[in-house]
C-alpha cells in the first residue's frame, strides 16, 4: 500500500491558503476555489518560478496586516525558535524531543562507570513509567518514536517525581541523583551561544530585532516573551546595542523586581515639560516566562549569575551539584501550569496578558506551538476579547492540532496570519520600516 501524505500547509489568511503537496507542487485556495500554482511569464518577458510567486503572495500578506503602525508590538518565541542548521547541515537548539533523545543518549553513556545514575530506561521501569521509544518485550523498535514525544516526555518526568517517594531507600537515592542529572542537561543543552559575527546570524535573531524594534513606537517599547532558557535574545540585543529591560537590577549581584518592568530610559536633556519625555531608541523589555540558564535562588531573592561553562557533556554530569534546587527553570513537567502561579513567573505571565489587551497590538509568534494550554488560553482570550489584536505566525508545522483554533481563527477573520517557516526565514520576510513608511 502506497502512503499518501496530507498536503502541508505554507500559509494560511483569510483571503489565501496556499498548501505543498509531493514533487514540489504548490496549490492556492482562494474564497473556495482550488488552482495549481505554476510558473508564469511576467510583463517584461522574465519567467516567474512558483517559489517566487509563493513569496510573493506571502510578502503582500504581511504587508497588508502590517499597513500602517501599531503602538504595541510583542513577539512570542518557543522552542523552535532557539533551533538552527549550519552550512554543515548540523543543528543547533534542541526541541523538547531532541532533549530527551540526547538525555537518553548521554545517560546510557555515562551510567556505565557511574552506578549512581540511571539510564532513562531503567529509572522509568523502577517508576514504573514507559518512554514512547522504548518497545516492549517482543516488538521491534517502533519508527518516527519521537512522534509525540513532547507530551510524553513531560509525563514521564511527571510520573518519575510522583512515584518516587515510594520507592525504597536505594532506589529512591539512585532516582534523585538521575534527576537532578537529566536537570542540569537540560540546563546544560539550553546554554546557547549566538555567532560573534552579526553578518552570521544563523539562528535570525539579530534580523528579527532589527526589524520589530522600528515596527513600534519607542515609548511603549518591543516586549520579548520566551519560554525558552537559553541566552539568544540577550546575546543579540548586545550585539546590535539595544538595551534589555528583564527585571534585575543593576546592581552587581542583579536582583528580580517586577517593578523594573515600568522603568524606562529618556534622555534628560532633550526631554522637557512641553514635550514630554525623550525616550532613548532601542530598548526592549523581556520577559522569561519559564525562566533561564543563568537564573538561580538566593535566600528568598532571584538574582541572574552566569553558570560554569562546561566542555562535554561528561565532565558536566561528574561536576554538577548532587542536587539541582537553585535553578530558577521551568522543567518540562505537568505541574509547570501550577508553577506559573508562584513567583516571579506569576509577574511574568502577568505582563504577557496586559501585553495582549492593549490597543494596536501586533504579536508575532516564532517556534511556539500552542501545546502549552495556560499561554494558549491566554492568546486564545486575547484574540476574543481584544478586537485591536493582530498576530502573525511562524512556525515549522502550522498544521498541528494545537494550532487548529489558530489556523481557523487565521481563515475567517482578517488578523492573523499563519506561516510555515523558521524565524531565520520569518525575520528576512518581514519587511523593512522604511518600506512601511512609504506605504502610509
Amino acid at each position: 500500500m502506497t502512503n499518501i501524505k496530507s498536503p502541508v500547509t505554507i500559509f494560511c489568511s483569510r483571503d489565501l491558503t496556499i498548501t505543498k503537496e509531493a514533487k514540489e507542487a504548490y496549490y492556492k485556495e482562494v474564497r473556495g476555489e482550488i488552482s495549481r500554482i505554476v510558473s508564469e511569464t511576467d510583463q517584461d518577458g522574465q519567467e516567474k518560478s512558483v517559489s517566487a510567486q509563493v513569496s510573493e503572495m506571502e510578502a503582500e500578506g504581511v504587508k497588508q496586516l502590517l499597513y500602517g503602525s501599531w503602538d504595541n508590538v510583542s513577539i512570542l518565541l518557543g522552542a523552535g525558535a532557539s533551533i538552527a542548521k549550519d552550512s554543515n547541515a548540523n543543528f543547533s537548539g534542541k526541541t523538547i524531543a531532541g532533549l530527551a533523545t540526547a538525555i537518553d543518549d548521554a545517560l546510557n553513556k555515562v551510567s556505565n562507570t557511574d552506578k549512581r545514575i540511571l539510564k532513562l530506561r531503567d529509572l522509568g521501569n523502577v517508576c514504573r513509567v514507559q518512554m514512547p521509544w522504548w518497545p516492549q518485550q517482543g516488538q521491534p523498535s517502533p519508527k518516527n518514536f519521537d512522534k509525540n514525544l513532547h507530551v510524553n516526555f513531560e509525563k514521564f518526568l511527571t510520573k518519575v517525581e510522583n512515584y518516587r517517594p515510594y520507592l525504597n531507600d536505594e532506589e529512591s537515592h539512585k532516582a534523585i541523583y538521575t534527576l537532578n542529572r537529566i536537570y542540569a542537561l537540560i540546563k546544560y543543552y539550553c546554554t546557547l551561544t549566538l555567532q560573534d559575527d552579526e553578518s552570521h546570524d544563523r539562528f535570525g535573531h539579530i534580523g528579527l530585532l532589527k526589524k520589530a524594534l522600528a515596527l513600534g513606537s519607542s515609548e511603549s517599547r518591543l516586549r520579548i516573551f520566551t519560554t525558552n532558557y537559553d541566552t539568544l535574545i540577550e546575546q543579540a540585543a548586545s550585539a546590535i546595542h539595544a538595551i534589555v529591560i528583564d527585571g534585575f537590577d543593576y546592581t552587581e549581584s542583579p536582583t528580580f523586581s517586577g517593578e523594573l518592568f515600568d522603568w524606562d530610559f529618556v534622555d534628560r536633556i532633550k526631554s522637557n515639560e512641553k514635550d514630554g519625555p525623550s525616550y532613548i531608541p532601542n530598548v526592549i523589555q523581556l520577559y522569561k516566562l519559564h525562566g533561564s540558564v543563568n537564573w538561580q535562588k538566593s535566600s528568598d531573592a532571584v538574582i541572574r549569575k552566569s553558570g560554569k561553562n562546561f566542555k562535554s557533556v561528561d565532565t558536566m554530569i561528574k561536576q554538577a551539584p548532587a542536587k539541582e534546587t537553585n535553578s530558577i527553570m521551568v522543567f518540562p513537567r505537568s505541574n509547570k501550569y501550577e508553577q506559573s502561579y508562584e513567583q516571579p513567573y506569576f509577574e511574568l505571565f502577568l505582563r504577557f496578558q496586559q501585553a495582549l489587551r492593549q490597543k494596536d497590538t501586533l504579536l508575532i509568534v516564532s517556534g511556539f506551538s500552542f501545546g502549552d494550554k495556560h499561554i494558549k488560553q491566554m492568546v486564545e482570550t486575547a484574540l476574543h476579547t481584544n478586537p485591536n489584536l493582530a498576530i502573525i505566525v511562524a512556525d515549522y508545522n502550522i498544521d498541528a492540532l494545537s494550532m487548529n483554533w489558530l489556523r481557523e481563527a487565521a481563515k475567517t477573520g482578517s488578523r492573523v496570519l499563519m506561516f510555515k517557516k523558521t524565524l531565520s526565514e520569518l525575520s528576512e520576510m518581514l519587511p523593512d520600516i522604511q518600506f512601511l513608511q512609504n506605504e502610509v
